[in-house]
């Protein structure tokens, strides 16, 4: 009696127990709403739901892994497994979402690498990846040179990741960011000075990594900036003028740490 229903929307409530494999039978759903619960188990197929646009399993207390069988619905362009206790890796056959704008994994214990096939989802416009502090989220490899790709990106978080390796400069091709979260990673090396090109960036989160040297004058550019952190990092040099004449509300730097990186401007001194 249900093959009619177009949307199922029971978020945020305490409902328990594991999904009912029977849910795949509703196959004309659209919206399947069920974050905030308490559903734990596995995540059923629900291959068989290929109208699906919007499928929000987010806050829930799930077991096991990203089910490939999800990579088979082509109509979602919302998609949110955030904070649902999944293990190991993203599979590469995300890649072929290609309708995703919104990607949320976030606060899940993630393992292996961040996909490159991301970088085929160019509809993505905000794409959450990362763990909890207090999770051991243990990824392998670097932020792929594919990110460059998500051209109509206005929020990308890859926070607490263990990500390492330097930040690729087609990071400045995502001209639409408004958000970016690099921070509580491994990343290292300096700044590419294509952070730059970013000038709708209102926040820049990049404290808790090991990048060296000085921060790119380029980022005086960023005329938008309202938040950035650059502390617990290893810089050196001092806060660029550019940055201090635009004011931001929140700077956060080291101000006089043990690498010898000053800022005069910053509006919190964090140390290392």
């Amino acid at each position: 009696y249900l093959f009619r229903l177009r949307t199922l929307d029971i978020h945020n409530n305490a409902m328990t127990g594991t999904l009912p494999t029977q849910i795949s039978r509703v196959t004309n759903l659209r919206n399947l709403l069920l974050t905030g619960n308490r559903f734990s188990g596995a995540i059923p197929s629900i291959a068989s739901l290929q109208h699906l646009v919007d499928l929000d399993l987010g806050a829930n207390r799930f077991n096991g892994t990203f089910p490939k069988t999800l990579t088979e619905l082509q109509l979602v362009d919302h998609l949110d497994m955030g904070n649902c206790n999944l293990r190991g890796s993203v599979p590469t056959e995300i890649g072929s979402m290609v309708t995703l704008e919104h990607l949320l994994l976030q606060e899940n214990e993630w393992t292996g690498t961040l996909p490159t096939e991301v970088g085929l989802l160019t509809g993505l416009v905000e794409f959450g990846f990362g763990g909890k502090h207090h999770l051991d989220v243990r990824l392998t490899g670097t932020i792929p040179t594919e990110i460059g790709d998500l051209g109509a990106l206005t929020g990308l978080s890859l926070y607490a990741t263990n990500i390492t390796g330097p930040v690729p400069s087609e990071i400045g091709l995502l001209t639409e960011l408004r958000v970016l979260n690099f921070q509580s990673n491994q990343l290292t090396g300096s700044l590419p000075s294509e952070l730059g090109l970013l000038t709708n960036l209102v926040e820049l989160h990049l404290w808790g990594n090991l990048f060296t040297g000085t921060i790119p004058s380029e980022l005086g550019g960023l005329s938008n900036l309202e938040i950035a952190s650059f502390n617990r990092n290893r810089f050196s040099g001092t806060m660029p003028s550019g940055i201090c004449a635009i004011t931001p509300t929140v700077l956060v730097g080291g101000c006089s740490d043990n690498s010898g990186f000053t800022c005069e401007c910053c509006t919190v001194c964090a140390g290392p």
